[in-house]
């Protein structure tokens, strides 16, 4: 009887303890498997695909003006960092088929792919081995052990951004005197020496910064990134995919960095050594430009049967089927692109446009109707259904709206009630706790289906169904080609029309609008209620089209209003106000005064409340002296007797020893002295001198007794 291979791996894991399974019983069963197995051909093609996108980045910058370099040196950076996934592969023999191309051919590439980065490859090889061995045979662990620890100190800092230089430091900074690390190191630095004479020579030193220092940094900043997200996911138990743009041209050097941060990983006890074990085997075996179809063999061969060893497996609980992945690669790039690159196109068509004041003109008339579509129309009208408007009022506002580029009626109110439904939770569609710029438009970048299930009002009207179905090119035609058109027959400006009048205005008005989420939820005072983080502030309602009394517009969202006073900007609110006047729009909602005003107080006598707790605390640190109601009480004859042996004086009726004060006094010891035994309270009051709070603290101090009230005559 013929057993299958899936009926193999389940008899296999059937009869062994998962906890025990052994490296060689797990590489049985994925020995049939050709995505662990080493391609020269495969590697060539990565080696020479990274060699081809660098070349195009270093073009790139070349050609591109100033203000685009930066986009140049990230590319740049990206492809370096596919070096270093090249070099990583190579130092650890699992990138060339070394049955069909020679070892030296492994050492060489590696070699060459450091030396742009200034990494002597040999050595960091050795490196890499050295922690290997010492590991197993526990050598020296104290060493390495603070090497990793000073390195994961960075990481956790502020200055994790500056963790890829150290390890950089790491390996350059190296005392081992075996002959091949001494020639490694010798070949670079002559490397580096000729390398940065031939291009201040030839290029001069701003060349050297702009091909080779700046895009070196952006390298480093990268794989900082990378180093910093591996060690979050190491502790929270996930994986991190990156987009697979990143991943493809960084030959997954993101994984790389993994592999490096885990091998002093110390297990707890034997079910945590064994996966460990596991992963640091498994990960010995798979080759970069295989990884995602390593992973995919490992999840099809195992499945859920390898869930219980050592309960997390490779790959982040491997039997969970990855639920844990954090997959940035669902990221939604027709989105992604378009946001970025309207801001490039912003900075590109400033640059490039000759300045036409008519143009600039109608960029700001079409930035403040378009916002006045979405606060006014999109927002109140249609969202919130804060009043109600004849036909075509809600036409007129809704094509204002559609051409700030926010999506149709439908999908924006959608989301913007849900925002209202589930504010400041994971429901939130932009929840500003997940970040500032997740709330600004992170949130817009990831592959999502707006849920309309709470629109089906506005389904319901044709008119906003029909706008809903065909609002891409609506869109498109008023935001864009609408103000080109405008530009170009009324004054010839066509170049400008589309990029003053259409990308600038649309750029700007989009940044303004996403504040609404971001800075009217970070900034300002909690005017009316702060169980959500909505805040009021007049400042940013100057770019929010009065967006800004946001904590009065989530207490009562119901309202027309933003600014609910007559003299708050709020441009939205004037126009439905002047619709009303004409019978276009009405029963316009207003919230009861009351209920606003009870608010204020409420949120008045909290604030009040939590300054008068800070500054119990802080008079805690201080002595105030003997509480007047816990002195005891004398009477006047008692006084007198005391005056006899310590310098008294009264003042609001109560007893003060001045007998250690005298020469401190600053009016000198012959004023103080005059009214020893007497009431100095009149004095003290402004018949002498109007004292401060400073000297009423020192009489607190020195106070010992009050007067017991005299009998009168």
């Amino acid at each position: 009887m013929t057993v299958s291979r899936g009926e193999d791996t389940q008899l296999l894991l059937q009869q062994q303890d998962q906890n025990n399974l052994s490296w060689d019983e797990i590489k049985r069963l994925l020995q049939d498997s050709d995505a662990f197995q080493l391609s020269s051909t495969k590697a060539w093609s990565q080696v020479l695909m990274t060699i081809a996108f660098l070349t195009l980045g270093i073009v790139a910058a070349a050609m591109f003006p100033w203000y685009l370099l930066p986009i140049s040196w990230f590319f740049v950076g990206l492809c370096a960092s596919g070096l270093m996934g090249v070099a990583y592969a190579c130092s650890e023999n699992r990138f060339f088929n070394q049955k069909t191309m020679p070892s030296w051919v492994n050492d060489l590439v590696g070699m060459i792919c450091m030396l742009p980065l200034l990494y002597p490859f040999e050595a960091f090889k050795t490196l890499a081995n050295k922690s290997e061995e010492e590991k197993s045979q526990n050598v020296n662990q104290e060493d390495e052990g603070f090497v990793m620890k000073a390195l994961a100190f960075v990481l956790k800092s502020p200055l994790w951004f500056l963790s890829s230089i150290f390890d950089w430091f790491r390996a350059n900074i190296y005392f081992e005197t075996k002959k091949s690390i001494v020639i490694n190191a010798v070949v670079l630095y002559v490397f580096a020496a000729a390398f940065f004479s031939l291009m201040v020579y030839f290029v001069g030193l701003w060349g050297l910064v702009k091909f080779y220092v700046a895009p070196l940094i952006a390298y480093h900043l990268i794989n900082s990134t990378f180093m910093k997200v591996n060690d979050a996911d190491a502790k929270k138990n996930t994986i991190t995919h990156f987009p697979s743009i990143i991943e493809f041209l960084t030959n997954y050097a993101n994984h790389s960095y993994r592999i490096k941060l885990k091998w002093n990983k110390k297990a707890n006890n034997n079910n945590e050594t064994i996966t460990q074990n596991l992963k640091e085997k498994l990960i010995k075996v798979v080759p970069n430009y295989n990884w995602n179809k390593a992973k995919n063999a490992l999840c099809e061969k195992f499945g859920k049967n390898l869930e219980g060893i050592g309960g997390t497996t490779f790959f982040s609980d491997l039997g969970k089927t990855f639920e844990n992945e954090v997959d940035l690669r669902n990221i939604d790039w027709f989105i992604t692109i378009y946001l970025i690159g309207s801001v490039v196109g912003t900075i590109y068509g400033v640059m490039t446009c000759a300045f036409n004041w008519k143009t600039y003109v109608l960029s700001f008339v079409g930035y403040y109707i378009a916002g006045i579509g979405i606060t006014a129309g999109y927002h109140r009208v249609f969202a919130h259904r804060s009043c109600k408007a004849t036909w075509p009022v809600r036409v007129f506002l809704m094509l204002l709206g559609t051409s700030a580029f926010q999506g149709s009626v439908v999908s924006w109110s959608a989301d913007h009630r849900r925002h209202h439904q589930y504010v400041d939770t994971e429901r939130d569609p932009y929840n500003i706790k997940n970040s500032f710029f997740y709330a600004h438009m992170g949130w817009l970048m990831w592959k999502r289906e707006v849920d309309t299930t709470n629109a089906k009002d506005l389904l319901s009207d044709p008119v906003i169904k029909f706008h809903h179905e065909y609002y891409p090119y609506l869109a498109v035609f008023l935001g864009y080609l609408c103000p080109m058109l405008i530009a170009g027959l009324c004054w010839g400006d066509y170049y400008g029309g589309f990029f003053i009048a259409g990308v600038l205005s649309k750029t700007f008005l989009q940044h303004c609008t996403f504040f609404i989420n971001s800075l009217a939820h970070s900034w300002g005072v909690s005017t009316f209620n702060d169980d959500h983080t909505a805040c009021d502030s007049y400042m940013v309602s100057l770019f929010t089209f009065g967006e800004g009394y946001h904590n009065f517009h989530h207490t009562f969202a119901y309202d027309y209003r933003n600014g609910v006073r007559w003299y708050h900007y709020d441009p939205g609110k004037w126009l439905l106000y002047m619709f009303s006047l004409f019978g276009m729009t009405y029963d316009l909602k207003r919230c009861d005064p009351i209920h606003y005003e009870k608010g204020k107080l409420i949120m008045m006598q909290k604030r009040i409340d939590e300054e008068q707790k800070k500054i119990d605390e802080e008079k805690k640190l201080y002595d105030w002296g003997t509480p007047l109601e816990k002195l005891p009480t004398k009477s006047y004859e008692e006084f007198q007797k005391d005056c006899k042996t310590k310098s008294l004086i009264i003042i609001d009726n109560v007893v003060h020893d001045v007998t250690n004060f005298i020469g401190e006094h600053p009016g000198g010891e012959t004023i103080l002295k005059a009214y020893l035994g007497k009431d100095a309270t009149k004095a003290f009051k402004g018949d002498v001198y109007l004292h401060t709070n400073v000297a009423k603290n020192i009489l607190a101090q020195i106070r010992i007794y009050k007067l017991a009230p005299q009998k009168s005559d």
